[in-house]
């Protein structure tokens, strides 16, 4: 959606939901992969919240956004294969890294994340 916006430098809010039902959301499968991949002047990462993010479904969403300094809360307590891969991979001004609270992991999930 976003890719290599290298002019973007503040996300939309709440992204990537889709209600499996009225309580539960979750991030589909490749749904949000390289959303902001090389927007290097992005600098905040917009609020993801999902209860369940599935196969690549958040891979490589930051991947070199060289400005962010914050990542999201990741409040997702199921994770699919490859779920967050590389998902911060090259943001090298990151500074506040929150808690994963995952529970339910999957092969992968978290491969290259950082």
């Amino acid at each position: 959606m976003f890719k290599n916006c290298e002019s973007l430098i503040k996300p939309p809010g709440k992204i990537c939901l889709y209600s499996i039902n009225d309580s539960n959301y979750a991030i589909n499968s490749s749904m949000c992969m390289e959303m902001f991949y090389g927007c290097t002047k992005l600098f905040n990462a917009p609020e993801i919240y999902a209860d369940a993010i599935y196969s690549s479904g958040c891979a490589y969403m930051f991947y070199n956004c060289t400005s962010l300094i914050t990542m999201p809360k990741l409040n997702a307590l199921t994770l699919g294969t490859y779920s967050y891969e590389l998902m911060f991979y090259g943001c090298t001004n990151l500074v506040n890294v929150y808690k994963l609270p995952a529970t339910t992991l999957n092969s992968n999930c978290y491969q290259l994340m950082f």
